[in-house]
């Protein structure tokens, strides 16, 4: 979509962020800023996110062949005028990129063939960016399991987050493990972890800024 984009909006920004999910309900979430010389008002940019949703919409369609739900800059508060808008086109301008090594693992390991995120932990913010409070939670999730559960020789876990949804409130939580089978009573425990740490994520985030946790 990348080129038909840059060719029918050209207001928008050289690169966009797209995050698919078919768990439940298929959904596209499009993160694409645009840019503020080529956006006269809100109106302008109300009528420029409708222009990425359909393109996004009739792609999906034509590709898939399946309905899809797509969400453009999910966030946006349109009332209070808190938009995505940029001068250059980038979240960069925001200061949360980071300007880190992708290979630096909370683990302090890169895994090529075991479960890891390609998302770098530092330079990203303690409050809200699930590259830094996913990556240190799912192995937290994965490090209690296997210290509480006698019998557990291994565990993988997998946050996916959505963006417009709370950090807490993961959209995909995927918990694999090892030594085990997997029976309802373990289910429990799982699910019982799992919530422990979403739910507390604040206290993630003071730990981050006291530093009693570091990201490698």
């Amino acid at each position: 979509m990348g080129p038909a984009l840059m060719t029918t909006v050209p207001r928008s920004a050289r690169t966009s962020k797209s995050w698919g999910s078919a768990a439940g309900r298929r959904s596209l979430t499009i993160a694409c800023a645009f840019i503020d010389r080529y956006t006269a008002d809100l109106d302008a940019y109300v009528a420029h996110k409708a222009h990425v949703q359909q393109l996004a919409r009739d792609t999906a369609a034509r590709v898939a062949r399946l309905p899809i739900d797509v969400g453009v800059n999910r966030t946006d508060d349109l009332a209070h005028g808190n938009i995505y808008l940029t001068v250059t086109g980038t979240s960069a301008e925001a200061g949360d990129d980071g300007e880190v090594g992708r290979g630096n693992r909370t683990s302090g390991l890169i895994t090529p063939y075991r479960v890891m995120s390609i998302e770098a932990a530092a330079g990203k913010n303690p409050l809200t960016h699930t590259g830094k409070l996913y990556n240190i939670m799912a192995s937290s999730i994965a490090s209690t399991l296997i210290e509480t559960v006698a019998g557990i020789t291994a565990a993988d876990c997998v946050l996916v987050s959505e963006i417009g949804h709370p950090v807490a409130n993961p959209t995909i939580v995927d918990v694999a493990i090892s030594g085990l089978p997997m029976s309802n009573q373990l289910q429990t425990t799982v699910a019982d972890i799992v919530k422990q740490q979403t739910s507390h994520v604040s206290d993630l985030t003071h730990a981050l800024l006291q530093r009693r946790v570091t990201v490698f």
